[in-house]
């Protein structure tokens, strides 16, 4: 049982090694692109970042990044309003080290600090915050309504009706 622990420890940390050199390869590539007059731009999706601005320039999803940074490069790269279950499991395809449940405790305050900041707005479908969705201020019209393109995904709603229980 020690062995197996032992080995388990081990490729993780020869895992998160390479990771990090991974990381340090694609920042090169992306420098020498750069240097080339090349796009540097990345997304999650892999169509590359649409034209909306939110912030400072985020050109590809850093695993070593703040969770502002993470959080701003998959709405940069979605280009449509999020919900925080969809973040957290983009977010752990990316870093498949990290549960999505961790990702789920670590978004929320930090959402709600960009949205303080005014850098993210938030649209909740019903009367249920569990249907609350992220996304850039630039996503809204002057009436309050999501600009067609920048819509959330309907599967992620949450059914709100009253539930019957047997007892």
């Amino acid at each position: 049982m020690k062995q197996m622990l032992d080995t388990i420890k081990l490729l993780e940390n020869q895992r998160d090694e390479w990771l990090k050199k991974v990381s340090s390869i694609e920042n090169t590539i992306e420098t020498l692109k750069q240097s080339l007059g090349y796009s540097a731009q990345t997304s999650f999706n892999g169509n590359g970042i649409g034209g909306g601005s939110m912030g400072k320039k985020i050109e590809k999803y850093d695993v070593n990044g703040s969770f502002k940074t993470k959080i701003m490069f998959l709405l940069k790269a979605e280009q449509r309003f999020l919900h925080i279950r969809e973040m957290a499991a983009m977010a752990h395809s990316m870093e498949p080290t990290v549960s999505e449940e961790d990702f789920l405790k670590k978004l929320s305050p930090v959402l709600s600090t960009l949205k303080k900041e005014g850098q993210l707005t938030n649209v909740t479908s019903g009367k249920s915050l569990r249907n609350t969705f992220w996304g850039s201020p630039k996503w809204i019209d002057t009436d309050g309504k999501i600009i067609n393109g920048h819509e959330y995904l309907p599967e992620f709603l949450f059914e709100t009706g009253k539930q019957e229980y047997e007892i």
